[in-house]
């Protein structure tokens, strides 16, 4: 037999979960266990797919600056005249401003740009070969 925590009736059957006498539930109600758990359970789930969705963001971007670049790169080693020269610092500012816009953090876009960048001196459209002197190399003599 159970008793009544509220009207202190000892005369109720052990299976009840109600007092016959005053109404009252007699065992405590699992219902604020079961919300916490629940909230808990969708705050984990919220975070779970908040960090999946970051990622995927980061890689579509990196896969979108990796195409960028390659064109980039390849109108780079196919065009060498005056005009091509406005196209490739033209898109070049324009990749710059897509990678600064893009979800990377600071480290990974600066890597980006400095091998950007690299690529771009190594095919002879980077800033240094651009304001090279045309019809060869300075050297520095021996004479001072």
């Amino acid at each position: 037999m159970q008793t009544c925590r509220s009207c202190l009736s000892n005369d109720i059957p052990d299976g009840a979960s109600h007092c016959p006498h005053c109404g009252r539930r007699l065992k405590p109600s699992q219902a604020p266990a079961v919300v916490i758990i629940s909230i808990l359970a969708l705050g984990g789930l919220w975070w779970v797919a908040s960090a999946i969705r970051a990622a995927n963001d980061r890689d579509a971007a990196r896969t979108q600056l990796k195409i960028e670049r390659d064109s980039i790169l390849t109108l780079c080693t196919t065009k060498s005249d005056e005009a091509a020269v406005a196209v490739i610092e033209d898109a070049g500012r324009t990749f710059e401003a897509h990678l600064s816009a893009s979800p990377l953090d600071f480290d990974e876009r600066e890597q980006i740009l400095a091998g950007f960048q690299n690529q771009l001196e190594v095919r002879g459209c980077g800033t240094n070969a651009r304001f090279q002197v045309k019809g060869g190399h300075h050297s520095k003599s021996g004479t001072r």
